[in-house]
């Protein structure tokens, strides 16, 4: 709050946590998450917050990794992506989850795409009730020109809206959304605000968000697992 004789404002302002992730360290620890990102900002971003993951620097190591869940994320080709999702295509559909951060141009997999909006929604962007209900960071708002678009049954994490705060029925405008394939989930998110998760705290809240909806979904509950939120 602002005061100035006889002028006063006030403005909300939300405060982003340092980290989203120590809550579930030892979920993460459990889950065994796989990070491909050739830049190396996915991996900066959360070695910063300690949370656990290994690195799959080579073809080799991407093609070993049995971990739960994998990132991937860095490619700006649009080939180089492709290879990397059909290395993990057999394991995706007998359970693992596959996240791609920023698919380049013209990218598609299992039934997922990367497409350019014609009319690009220009509101601010939507957050699904499958991400935790915690302070969510703001994303500003478009033109959302890239999306993400499913050929079958899919979930929205977040979409483009329009200036009016809706989501225009029956156009592409999955800012991030997941399918089911075979046993697994190929999930993935197109926000600029992932392009640098480590410099940028919008993006690593994004980033947190994502990987807690990984944990959420992809470890059973049974056994007296419990719910992060």
């Amino acid at each position: 709050r602002l005061d100035a004789g006889d002028f006063a404002a006030s403005q909300e302002v939300i405060v982003l946590p340092a980290s989203r992730l120590m809550v579930a360290a030892e979920q993460l620890r459990r889950l065994r998450l796989g990070v491909s990102d050739p830049s190396g900002r996915v991996q900066a971003a959360l070695a910063a917050e300690g949370a656990a993951f290994e690195n799959l620097e080579t073809d080799a190591q991407e093609l070993f990794f049995d971990g739960g869940a994998v990132i991937l994320a860095g490619r700006g080709r649009t080939q180089a992506l492709a290879a990397a999702c059909e290395r993990f295509r057999h394991r995706l559909r007998r359970g693992m989850t596959v996240l791609v951060l920023n698919p380049p141009a013209e990218w598609a997999a299992e039934g997922v795409r990367r497409v350019e909006q014609a009319r690009p929604p220009t509101g601010p962007a939507w957050a699904s009730k499958a991400l935790h209900d915690l302070p969510l960071p703001d994303m500003g708002s478009g033109p959302w020109a890239s999306a993400l678009a499913a050929d079958k049954a899919q979930t929205l994490l977040w979409a483009g809206a329009d200036a009016e705060g809706a989501v225009r029925p029956g156009e592409a405008c999955g800012l991030a959304l997941w399918r089911p394939v075979g046993e697994g989930r190929l999930a993935a998110a197109m926000l600029p605000a992932l392009a640098d998760p480590a410099a940028d705290a919008v993006g690593r809240c994004v980033l947190d968000e994502l990987v807690l909806w990984v944990l959420e979904t992809q470890l059973p509950h049974r056994q007296g697992e419990q719910h992060l939120n």
